[in-house]
């Protein structure tokens, strides 16, 4: 899955292909070692992260649906992953996390 087919199926797998990838600042460096989070269950990232999209194991996830919504940093039920976990993971700064998101992500400002 993804370049160089660095990831393979070694059973039946469902895999969620999520449209956003390191154009977005999702960091490569996160490919088969970073996860997302989807229906409040935290999803493997597999294989290579591309530039516009990723893609999940959501095998053991059976109610996962077609435009269901994946988180990459906040909370989602009582599943939460923060920048810094993520960065954590990607062996980085926090910041390095923020600075990379790309133009594409909506930015929303809260009072």
């Amino acid at each position: 899955m993804g370049y160089n087919a660095r990831w393979t199926a070694r059973e039946p797998s469902r895999v969620a292909v999520l449209s956003a990838g390191y154009a977005d600042g999702l960091l490569r460096v996160l490919s088969n070692k970073g996860r997302v989070i989807v229906r409040s269950h935290f999803a493997p990232i597999i294989g290579t992260v591309s530039m516009d999209l990723t893609a999940a194991d959501v095998t053991g996830l059976p109610s996962v649906r077609v435009g269901d919504i994946a988180t990459i940093y906040g909370t989602d039920g009582g599943t939460t992953q923060s920048v810094p976990d993520v960065a954590r993971i990607a062996n980085t700064a926090s910041a390095d996390l923020l600075c990379a998101l790309g133009k594409r992500v909506p930015r929303f400002y809260l009072p």
